[in-house]
């Protein structure tokens, strides 16, 4: 059936090639795969949590509206999914799909405000790897859907350091972010500047990325440092001279 659905929407997403199938036969296969659909909402719904989302869309048209759809239709799978065997299915779901963190997003947006305290802290250290990812994809979600004040309301007075740092390095990578770093991890940052996905792209100013050199060398990243000293650049026609020697001494 996956492999079906698959086929499906590979012809039907490049229609006008050569190679394609008719718009007929494309109709009869999906009729097929219709009738072939599992039942259990935990198989069924596994097509939509891929990496490969251009597989996803319908044909031509539109990717921002095509890409709404699919985030729509992922919300939902996870809502039937929790509304049918509760709130440990999500979990079971997440281990037996490609794309664990896309499920966590989904599930962040959705979610109940109780079910936090059920995924976090735990999940953050989880020694399933799948687990981990859908806690970082739960994280982001939650944070699209409520923004600061979700992240400001998470209680974090009885995390370890680590679980801390793992929770503010699935948060955008911007100053916003960096001074709660400095009031959670006081005295010892390394667990968020050692772990945190460096991502200059999406800072605004040119002292913030002054300050993330500076906590990148400090913390052992010198890559990553150049990363963002290369982006400013590229984008500012600026460079720190006296960080740009550090990184590369």
């Amino acid at each position: 059936w996956n492999q079906l659905i698959k086929l499906v929407a590979k012809h039907k997403s490049f229609s006008d090639v050569a190679w394609a199938m008719k718009h007929e036969q494309v109709d009869k296969l999906s009729i097929i795969a219709n009738r072939l659909a599992p039942d259990n909402p935990q198989l069924l719904y596994q097509k939509f949590f891929t990496e490969r989302e251009f597989d996803l869309y319908d044909g031509k048209g539109d990717y921002d509206v095509q890409n709404k759809k699919i985030n729509e239709l992922r919300e939902r799978a996870v809502r039937e999914i929790v509304e049918i065997d509760g709130v440990n299915s999500i979990l079971e779901f997440t281990l037996n799909v490609e794309s664990p963190w896309r499920v966590g997003i989904a599930f962040g947006e959705v979610a109940e405000p109780g079910v936090d305290r059920e995924m976090l802290p735990e999940l953050l250290e989880s020694e399933e790897k799948a687990l981990m990812q859908f806690a970082g994809g739960f994280i982001w979600g939650r944070f699209q859907k409520h923004g600061w004040e979700w992240v400001d309301r998470t209680d974090t007075t009885d995390w370890n350091p680590s679980k801390i740092g793992r929770f503010l390095s699935y948060l955008p990578f911007v100053v916003e972010t960096w001074g709660r770093v400095s009031r959670l991890l006081e005295g010892d940052e390394s667990p968020y500047w050692l772990k945190t996905n460096v991502n200059p792209y999406i800072i605004e100013a040119k002292e913030h990325i002054d300050y993330a050199v500076e906590h990148l060398l400090t913390h052992g990243r010198p890559r990553a440092a150049i990363d963002c000293l290369a982006y400013t650049l590229h984008k500012e026609q600026y460079l720190n001279r006296e960080l740009a020697v550090k990184v590369l001494i």
